[in-house]
Formats: structure tokens, sequence, C-alpha cells
């Protein structure tokens, strides 16, 4: 097996001439691929889970799911041109449960989205507020927190009841 990827403990060690002879040498097969060769597997693992990391695939996951939303709504809106009867049969459908608990989400992507939105902004916008991109993810969590909770508590009054 031909390995055409270096490890950063390799990459600190070598020099970009070096890196492109080990390139040539592991193409063309005359370097023994060794165990102690390969490194540790967390070398090779870029993210760790931090703030960044998690705000990135919250933002494209509620993208996403804002996306979605608007392509069923687009076409759950083209059925009033067959009448108001097919329409209202659909509607129907939307009192559900299922339908209900799934407008909670959809306003809880839309907020953190467009929060997280706001924070991509500033960060773009005003260079020096990379240093403090913690601070914002933390400020965006509390104001989702705050602006959430009473809004899917009263979303939710029907489930009280």
């Amino acid at each position: 097996m031909v390995r055409f990827f270096f490890t950063p403990s390799e990459r600190k060690q070598a020099g970009r001439r070096k890196l492109e002879r080990l390139f040539r040498l592991r193409l063309a097969g005359n370097l023994p691929l060794r165990q102690r060769e390969m490194g540790k597997p967390t070398e090779y693992v870029t993210y760790r889970g931090k703030a960044g990391q998690w705000s990135w695939l919250l933002h494209r996951l509620t993208g996403i799911g804002v996306l979605l939303f608007l392509l069923v709504h687009i076409a759950d809106i083209t059925l009033i041109g067959w009448g108001p009867q097919v329409f209202d049969r659909l509607l129907f459908l939307y009192r559900q449960p299922v339908f209900r608990l799934g407008e909670v989400v959809l306003v809880a992507a839309v907020l953190y989205h467009a929060l997280n939105g706001i924070r991509l902004c500033i960060i773009d916008f005003w260079p020096a507020a990379t240093a403090i991109h913690k601070k914002l993810t933390c400020a965006v969590a509390v104001i989702f927190t705050v602006f959430f909770v009473p809004t899917a508590l009263y979303m939710l009054n029907w489930l009280m009841k």
C-alpha cells in the first residue's frame, strides 16, 4: 500500500524537497511502509470538536434544514392551484403533532442560523473579532437560549393541556 500523504510530524521534520523526494520514492514503490512510519492516528484528525467546528457544522445543518422547508413550502403552496379542497386537506395534515413539533425545530433552525450568520458577518467585517470568536459563539448560544426557550414553550403549550 502506498501512502500519498505525510503526517504533520513528517512535514515538520522534512523540508519541501525532501517531501517531494519521499513522495516520488513512495510512488515508485521503493520505500517500504513500516508501522512506525504511519504515526499516531490522532495526527490525521484536523478538527477536534471545538466551538468553531460545532458552529460550522450547525450552521450548515440548519441551512440545509431551512432550505428543505422552503422547498416543501413552495410545493405545498402550489397545491392551491388545484383548488381549495386539496389545499385544505394538506392543512389538516400540518395540524398533526409531528408537524407541530417540526415547526418548533424549524424555528430553532432559523433562529440559530440567523444568529450565527450575524456572528460570521461580525468576524468577516471586523478582523479583530477572530480573537474573540469563542466569546461570540457563547453569545450566540446565550441569545439563542434566551429567545428560543420561551418561544418553544409557547409553541408547545398544546402539549401541556
